[in-house]
């Protein structure tokens, strides 16, 4: 007898209990965990498969840029709605038969647990029969190991994708979207090579063909699972073999590590190892340079490093003797001017390459290189708007290359037991800074400064700085320094490879200049519903350089008529609440709005875009910002209830005693469907340490106090932010149904 196949009913009970307590489809925004495949050739049409949670009401989908379109095929129900389903129609049928038969009859039928039906067992209607066969049909796919079944990839979608001919290859974001809002972006490639898939749903491993090369597989890793494609090669061939799995899918937030960590391996005829590679420098997707060291037959593989799998462990694997960049030098240059990059790797048309960037271009670009029709991997080049210049050996601790401050230098760290050394002239009193661009520009560089004073005693030393705007990054290696000179007279600046390491592909740029306080700006989340009349929460962070502690402002700068966006980062936070309202000028769709954010520094207004981004967890714990595409606004019908607090003129700061509490009024526009047990209040976008003291809501009631409490040991007199009251209605979970706009507030003195 299969165990699995007869597991108790408890076992699978406790699993559907916690599954069916979520709330029905369709009452929350939608959420995505995986696009199988994840990508297509220009000028194919393809079916493929979206994995994710409240799947049921998506009516459209949404794909950035042009050129894609795509379209819904089916909806298909995760197996625990239909066992739930073929389960109250078992119980039914089981009843009317014991009714009719006795329970004699019913216990020489097949009980739900016991061995499967006997082929033409009269005693037991047909169609009972069926129902019993399907349930432990669907039992089975549910406790598969090899699928490792989630409820939150549980809902799944068909649809089929038409690409264009001549879309614009590369990164697109792919969204699907219900009444209820759009979803989260996945990843979606246009590419330009032949492409082929696994059969949607069939996940069994087996060896087959690898298609004529160069071309691009997609595939999905199951637990335990490895897939191996076999083809032949020639001697001397130099193949490019590229896996792209956490490229697809940067953080699993329930997996360890937090990412599809793919490897790769190929092996001989006799099944003797030729190479094998689990990542590609600091980047876990592998790269696999490989010259092909005789004529014969290979196999390669691929699976995960700890042999974990499911539908989300989504992969690409590309193919063939392509054009691969492995370095460029420099790794930047001035705006509005050319710079002449050398670049080395495999398989390149040309060693050098012009690069002539805007003069308002500042800011990391890619740089590639097409050979045969097949273009290369993207490696970023930096562009700056100082001046800039070139390390020039040899500049070591001795003979440090004299610099004029301020300036950015290009340089690498040749060998492992390479020091580069800068000198300059400083006075005392002056505020220097020093930073290293090296992995965040995809150098396996991991630098160390260091800043020696006139006697030659290191003043100051930095190793590791964490940039939230590098939301990619899970190991910032890019050094960050700042100080006081002490004194007048020469400085050095040392800059080496903390882990003694070192190769031409060991590319910096070290800018070192008085501080520049700047800001960068990142939306969460990348898409929101709002209904018209109403209001939806979101939140701002600001990453702030060089010391930049002002306030920052942000506007709707194009495409968003009848859309408000409300509230501001406070000087010295890093984050707040903002409200977006639609009125009733907003029609009901899909937009895709640009924001700016301004701050005034040094006495001039800067302004800067916003970025919109995802706030991702990585394995239960880490939480990055990742950035996406494009800000993505829905708009629906007219609110049934909308929120306001009561009593606030505009620019009124809420304020709210240290360690002491203050009452505020909101009123809804209809009185809210039911009494306290269905109906929360919560803030959204507080700071820790705000908290609502517990309301009791009367039934029928549009007015109501509310009670908000400060923490002093968290939050001291002084601090300024904002927050938005939600409604929330209970329904095995809280679902948000409207809020007020965004209140400024600051802790006062008691």
């Amino acid at each position: 007898m299969n165990k699995r196949a007869d597991m108790p009913l408890c076992r699978w009970a406790w699993f559907l209990a916690v599954v069916w307590a979520l709330p029905a489809a369709g009452q929350i925004v939608p959420s995505v965990g995986y696009v199988y495949p994840a990508g297509a050739q220009r000028g194919s049409a393809v079916e493929i498969a979206v994995g994710g949670l409240w799947l049921k009401e998506v009516d459209r989908v949404h794909v950035s840029g042009r050129g894609v379109r795509a379209e819904i095929v089916e909806y298909i129900e995760p197996d625990y709605r239909k066992i739930k389903a073929l389960m109250e129609e078992a119980n039914r049928l089981e009843a009317e038969l014991e009714a009719q038969r006795g329970e004699a009859a019913m216990e020489s039928g097949d009980e739900l647990n016991g061995s499967s039906d006997r082929q033409g067992d009269g005693r037991v209607p047909p169609e009972l029969r069926r129902l019993r066969r399907e349930i432990r049909r669907i039992r089975w796919r549910m406790f598969d190991p090899q699928l490792q079944v989630s409820p939150q990839i549980g809902d799944t979608l068909r649809l089929r994708v038409t690409v264009d001919a001549d879309a614009a290859p590369g990164r697109r974001s792919l969204r699907v979207v219900s009444p209820h809002g759009a979803s989260n972006p996945l990843t979606f490639m246009v590419g330009t090579l032949p492409e082929t898939a696994e059969d949607l749903g069939v996940h069994t491993p087996a060896e087959t063909d690898l298609p004529e090369m160069p071309a691009v597989v997609n595939g999905q890793i199951m637990a335990g699972q490895v897939d191996r494609y076999r083809f032949s090669a020639r001697q001397g061939q130099r193949l490019v073999i590229r896996a792209e799995a956490r490229a697809l899918i940067p953080y699993l937030a329930d997996a360890v590590p937090g990412w599809f960590q793919a490897v790769l391996t190929v092996t001989d005829a006799e099944g003797r190892q030729v190479a094998c590679v689990d990542d590609y420098r600091f980047d876990p997707d592998p790269v696999m340079l490989l010259e092909v060291p005789a004529d014969g037959d290979y196999v390669l593989s691929l699976r995960d490093a700890i042999y974990r799998g499911r539908l989300d462990f989504v992969y690409r694997l590309t193919v063939g003797e392509l054009p691969f960049i492995t370095e460029r030098y420099p790794p930047g240059g001035p705006g509005g001017e050319e710079t002449v990059v050398t670049l080395d790797g495999w398989n390149l048309p040309d060693r050098r390459l012009a690069v002539t960037p805007r003069a308002d271009g500042t800011g990391v670009h890619p740089v590639t290189i097409s050979a045969d029709g097949m273009t290369s991997n993207a490696m970023p080049f930096a562009v700056g708007a100082g001046r800039e210049t070139l390390e020039a050996e040899p500049n070591h601790d001795t003979a440090p290359q004299a610099v004029h401050f301020p300036l950015t230098i290009n340089g690498r760290i040749d060998s492992p037991e390479d020091r580069d050394a800068f000198s300059f002239r400083g006075r005392a009193g002056q505020p220097i800074v020093a930073e290293v661009h090296a992995r965040r520009l995809m150098s396996p560089l991991d630098a160390v400064i260091e800043l020696l004073g006139p006697d030659g005693q290191v003043l100051a030393a930095n190793d590791d700085h964490p940039d939230p705007a590098a939301g990619l990054l899970t190991h910032h290696a890019d050094p960050y320094l700042t100080a006081t000179l002490p004194a007048s007279g020469r400085y050095v600046l040392r800059l080496r490879d903390i882990q003694g390491h070192g190769s031409s592909a060991h590319a910096y740029r070290l800018r070192l200049s008085s501080p520049q306080p700047d800001f960068d700006v990142r939306l969460i989340p990348s898409a929101v519903h709002v209904t018209r009349g109403g209001n939806a929460p979101l939140t701002v962070h600001v990453l702030r350089r060089d010391g930049f502690d002002g306030p920052v402002t942000l506007a709707l700068a194009g495409g968003a008529e009848g859309l408000t966006l409300t509230g501001g980062v406070p000087a010295g936070e890093d984050s707040a609440c903002l409200t977006l309202s639609a009125d009733g000028r907003a029609e009901t769709g899909l937009l895709t709005p640009r924001l700016t954010a301004a701050a005034v520094i040094d006495g001039r207004v800067v302004t800067r875009p916003v970025t919109p981004a995802e706030d991702m967890m990585q394995a239960f714990l880490w939480r990055h910002l990742v950035e996406a595409d494009q800000s993505v606004v829905t708009i629906g019908r007219r609110a049934k209830v909308t929120i306001e607090a009561v009593g606030f003129s505009d620019g009124e700061v809420l304020g709210i005693p240290a360690g002491g509490s203050v009452e505020i009024r909101v009123r809804s526009s209809r009185r809210l469907p039911r009494a306290n047990d269905n109906i929360k209040f919560a803030l959204t976008g507080a700071p820790e340490g705000l908290t609502l003291a517990e309301t009791t809501v009367p039934a029928q009631r549009r007015d109501m106090p509310l009670t908000i409490l400060a923490d002093a040991q968290r939050l001291p007199v002084g601090r300024k932010g904002t927050f938005a009251v939600t409604v929330m209605l209970s329904r095995r979970v809280l679902i948000p149904i409207c809020h007020t706009l965004a209140i400024p507030f600051e802790i006062i003195e008691p």
